[in-house]
This record gives structure tokens, sequence and C-alpha cells, in this order.
């Protein structure tokens, strides 16, 4: 399900993940994306960094995403952002 991340849901996060909470909100989503990325979920740690939703990633977003992590192949959400029309 995608989320957007707000700078307080990341503190949130971070408090309940027992990590530091310290730095700016661009420290704090790089902290909190670097965990996601540690469990695997690199979709979510993409909407912690760029404080967006997947559904609302471009497809050369999904594009860069699948080059850092190729397994991401099998995940619907980025396939459906990797297959949308490009906009003109």
């Amino acid at each position: 399900m995608p989320m957007t991340f707000t700078d307080d849901m990341v503190e949130n996060y971070l408090t309940n993940s027992e990590m530091d909470t310290s730095g700016t909100a661009s420290k704090q989503r790089e902290r909190l994306s670097n965990l996601f990325d540690e469990k695997g979920d690199h979709l979510a740690a993409w909407e912690v960094r760029t404080g967006r939703p997947w559904d609302d990633m471009t497809s050369i977003e999904a594009d860069i995403l699948l080059g850092k992590f190729p397994r991401l192949i099998r995940n619907p959400g980025l396939l459906s952002r990797l297959l949308q029309e490009t906009q003109s």
C-alpha cells in the first residue's frame, strides 16, 4: 500500500525502532530509509527518502530503483510504475 512518510511519521518510526532521532529531517529520512533497505523493503525506503508514495513514482525513477535492486522486478507496485505510459 502506498504511503506518504511525513517528517513526523519518520521520527515516530525511528523512535519506535529505538533509533537515533537527532539531526535534520533529511538525515532522519536517510537513517530510516537505510533501515528499510537493510530489511529488503526497497520500495518503502524510496518512499521515505522522497516523501512520496510509490504510486507517484515515474517510470524513470522506477528504472533507476530497479537498476539498484534487480529483485524488485517481481514487485507488482514497481512493475506498475515501470510499465506506465510516459506522459508528454
